[in-house]
């Protein structure tokens, strides 16, 4: 029992000296609940479909990109069309000055975005059979 105790304590403290995973991915926490939120309200897209996509990009794109996208998802719509391109524009912008974005990064990852379509293509890959089996 001393063992266990002992190896219990030793855990314990790795832990308190650890700060937890939420508290280190804040900004992707962020940014994953804003794009579920957007993809259920403006897209259409199922629980199942809009949190596969949502894993789907924060898993494929740096923590930079993904945290983008969460503020220019609320502008696109269930065709993948922008629906107000300005909004769009002052909406990245916001984020780029929030982050303390370089203008270099920031177009960087304009340029990433303009091949999301290739990405989305995969994204519907995994995810639109995963609805299709949540809808079953």
């Amino acid at each position: 029992m001393r063992n266990f105790s002992a190896a219990l304590l030793g855990a314990a403290a790795f832990i308190v000296s650890t700060p937890p995973a939420t508290a280190q991915q804040d900004a992707v926490s962020e940014a994953a609940k804003k794009t579920y939120a957007a993809c259920i309200a403006n897209v259409g897209g199922s629980p199942a479909e809009c949190g596969c996509a949502t894993g789907f990009f924060a898993a494929r794109l740096k923590e930079d990109e993904f945290s983008m996208i969460s503020v220019i998802v609320p502008f696109i719509d269930a065709q993948g069309e922008l629906t107000d391109e300005q909004g769009a524009l002052n909406a990245a912008t916001a984020e780029r000055d929030r982050a303390g974005m370089s203008q270099e990064r920031f177009g960087q990852i304009m340029q990433v975005f303009s091949g999301m379509d290739a990405l989305g293509a995969e994204a519907d890959r995994v995810c639109v059979p995963v609805r299709d089996k949540a809808e079953e």
